[in-house]
């Protein structure tokens, strides 16, 4: 268990990169999601590896390379987006089994025991390139990553929907108390 590494999780347009980029400028280390890089570069190379036309395949990729950037985080507080409890939602939304190497790298690369969830916003959700999804999927899939977490037995803390600054003071404040009980 890496103890110096919290998730930020959500379903998608949650305002999760927004909180990421305001911790990162307020000197924090960030890491983005692994599954927007890849989907921005598949599209680039015009290629048919994203979730919406190989879901599979695809998260067989994130999977690979979420395990390999919790083992790039080193010493000092990380702040992740997404970690990889969430593909279990995105399996469970597009009806895909669970495979025995994601249970296993759940199992084995645990984070923070604190993961901060930003529910739905529709008044933030906005779609793109890369976020197809419309809200009321969106909501369910916050609801299957919830779930994930909670059943994994993570402390599941819900992030106001509030301006980037107070999201950046709540995080921040949850992260200082956890640093006080050690």
């Amino acid at each position: 268990m890496k103890e110096n590494i919290f998730v930020i999780t959500g379903g998608p347009a949650s305002g999760k990169t927004t909180l990421l980029d305001a911790l990162r400028k307020k000197g924090h280390k960030c890491f983005d999601e692994v599954a927007r890089i890849i989907i921005e570069e598949e599209l680039a190379k015009k290629s048919d590896l994203v979730p919406w036309i190989r879901l599979a395949e695809f998260n067989s990729i994130v999977l690979e390379r979420q395990v390999k950037q919790y083992l790039d985080a080193g010493e000092g507080i990380h702040f992740f987006d997404r970690g990889i409890p969430d593909n279990i939602g995105y399996h469970i939304n597009g009806n895909l089994p669970i495979r025995p190497e994601l249970h296993l790298a759940t199992k084995n690369h645990r984070y923070n025991k604190k993961v901060f969830f930003l529910e739905p916003w529709e008044d933030i959700y906005k779609n793109d390139a890369v976020r197809k999804e419309p809200f009321a999927i969106a909501v369910k899939l916050s609801e299957y990553i919830k779930k994930a977490y909670l059943d994994l037995g993570y402390a599941v803390i819900v992030v106001p929907n509030a301006p980037v600054v107070k999201r950046v003071e709540f995080v921040l404040r949850h992260v200082d108390n956890n640093k006080k009980k050690k």
